[in-house]
């Protein structure tokens, strides 16, 4: 995905590929980097918690 902001821009690219790919898939049109921010870490989040729940 390519963003007009720099600043979104290095922040995609700070996200595993996985998570790029979850954004992508849901189809959720992002216009700032609050936005990002917040769907970033809530994939991120929720990746962890389920690989914490595998691991118990």
């Amino acid at each position: 995905m390519k963003y007009q902001d720099p600043k979104m821009e290095a922040y995609w690219n700070t996200l595993p590929a996985d998570i790029q790919a979850a954004i992508n898939r849901s189809g959720i049109d992002l216009c700032s980097l609050g936005m990002l921010t917040k769907i970033g870490e809530y994939y991120q989040n929720r990746d962890s918690q389920k690989k914490a729940e595998q691991q118990t």
